[in-house]
């Protein structure tokens, strides 16, 4: 059972319908919206619950939300870092290079999609913190890493990444910039991120 709000005479002022939940649907009573830009949900269901998993497009279009007064827009990726509690800068990296050697000029469309298929940091802090009560030997190794939202929690809780796997370049890149290269011998700046970052606000849950 979902709750929407105004709907339903059973609701009992709870808004209790059945259909779908708030968060699927394209809106909550007659102000907030979400909108589908590319036209993927077909103005019913939003984006990221409609296509096939093997379209990216698809499974990663942004977010849009407004008011019926207001023009709608898109969330920022500044909106959408935060949305997942990322350090504010986590994924601006300006213009970068790949892992072939080829040059990318800075755009948004590789942080939505990065950030739509991220995890939100304050429950993996809370249990990797957990779990790693429990390790003799406090070490991870981050499969499909994505942009280092493991590596970034259990860091911060006192771990150490030892390596992380990737095939995305642009995660890659992210996850370089933050968390070192050592084949070229850079080190990360995770460290300067952890104030600001999962540490500070699941410390709060």
């Amino acid at each position: 059972m979902a709750f929407r709000a105004e709907s339903g005479s059973d609701s009992r002022s709870l808004g209790c319908a059945v259909e779908c939940a708030p968060t699927l649907g394209t809106t909550c009573g007659h102000s907030a919206a979400v909108y589908d830009a590319r036209g993927n949900g077909g103005g019913e269901i939003v984006p990221t619950i409609t296509g096939d998993h093997e379209n990216r497009i698809t499974d990663y279009t942004a977010v849009v939300c407004g008011e019926s007064e207001k023009p709608i827009r898109r969330l920022s990726p500044l909106e959408c870092m935060r949305l997942q509690m990322f350090p504010d800068g986590w994924v601006d990296l300006g213009d970068w290079t790949d892992e072939k050697g080829k040059r990318h000029k800075e755009a948004d469309a590789p942080k939505y999609k990065a950030l739509g298929n991220s995890v939100a940091l304050p429950f993996w802090y809370w249990l990797l913190k957990r779990i790693m009560e429990r390790c003799e030997e406090k070490t991870m190794g981050s499969l499909f890493d994505g942009i280092g939202g493991f590596p970034l929690c259990w860091n911060a809780a006192g771990g150490e990444t030892l390596w992380s796997s990737e095939i995305e370049p642009f995660c890659i890149a992210v996850t370089k910039k933050h968390f070192g290269d050592e084949d070229a011998g850079v080190e990360g700046d995770w460290k300067e991120y952890v104030p600001g970052a999962a540490k500070r606000r699941t410390d709060e849950v």
